[in-house]
């Protein structure tokens, strides 16, 4: 019984220390069919999950042995310690089909709680894979989807103002996508005065991205 206790404190205890965000969203990412299907930071280590979907005949993926997190706000970086699931170039995993789907993780030591925004950066010389911006923060993962949800459910002009609202919100947040939804939206509903109005503040403001709106 002493035995069974313990196990179970262990397990709650771990639980308390580890989080874990499911399809993080993010400012930038290089391949189209890439995805993060989750993050989880414990007390000891940072685990990414991603996969991959071929969309072509013969193809191929692996990752390179240099591979990083660098908080996107600041300087810190940490290397990959292991990965799991894929081939280090230049040893391949080949695709049998189309439409194949390849799930892998990347393990690195545990990031700094005061980090909000993380890169993930594959750093080699021919099609590497990055993602830049990814939120950490539940949150405000949360109220972006929510902001989505509310545009697939054709409520436009409410996931506008949610997006409009999150910019705001994010001031710190250095890539354009909340931006580029707002607009994207207000150019739907035809509101031109607001449209120009937030356009223009975009194209004032520090955002990396920024000048990718046309």
């Amino acid at each position: 019984m002493k035995i069974n206790i313990l196990l179970l404190f262990l397990v709650i205890s771990f639980s308390l220390n580890a989080q874990k965000i499911i399809k993080p969203n993010f400012g930038q990412k290089s391949h189209e069919t890439l995805e993060i299907e989750s993050i989880e930071i414990t007390s000891t280590q940072t685990v990414f999950t991603l996969s991959i979907t071929n969309k072509i005949k013969n193809g191929e993926f692996c990752a390179d042995k240099n591979i990083y997190l660098k908080n996107t706000n600041g300087y810190e970086i940490y290397q990959v310690i292991k990965t799991e699931g894929i081939p280090q170039c230049p040893s391949n995993h080949k695709f049998k089909a189309i439409d194949e789907k390849l799930s892998f993780k990347l393990y690195f030591p545990k990031i700094s709680d005061n980090i909000l925004y993380l890169d993930l950066v594959e750093n080699c010389e021919n099609a590497c894979f990055s993602f830049k911006g990814i939120i950490l923060s539940e949150t405000l993962n949360s109220a972006v989807n929510e902001a989505y949800k509310h545009y697939s459910t054709n409520d436009k002009k409410r996931s506008a103002q949610d997006f409009e609202s999150l910019i705001y919100q994010t001031k710190d947040y250095p890539y354009a996508f909340l931006y580029f939804s707002a607009l994207k939206i207000l150019q739907e509903l035809g509101d031109e005065k607001h449209y120009k109005e937030l356009r223009n503040e975009l194209f004032q403001s520090n955002k990396i991205d920024k000048n990718l709106l046309h």
